[in-house]
């Protein structure tokens, strides 16, 4: 990425993203949740709702989420070749 010095990105491990909560329950706080990204799958903590008490069901937010550092969820099928780092 090319970018003025001033308009750097800033290195963080949370995830933001604006939503549509659609769950039966509501998303609080502390709530354990599942990102996906492509086909990568990661568990997750709800750690701001960008100043809302919850979000229920229908609600838009800005939640902020910080992934765990545990292996991906994704099942890869047996005939998929493994990929390298």
């Amino acid at each position: 990425m090319i970018t003025a010095g001033v308009d750097a990105p800033v290195l963080t491990r949370d995830v933001s993203a604006a939503v549509c909560h659609l769950a039966d329950r509501p998303l609080r706080v502390g709530d354990r949740v599942l990102l996906r990204h492509t086909t990568r799958t990661v568990q997750a903590i709800v750690k701001d709702l960008a100043g809302a008490a919850e979000l229920a069901v229908n609600d838009l937010g800005r939640p902020c989420a910080r992934p765990s550092r545990s292996r991906s969820t994704t099942t890869r099928s047996p005939a998929a070749p493994a990929l390298s780092s």
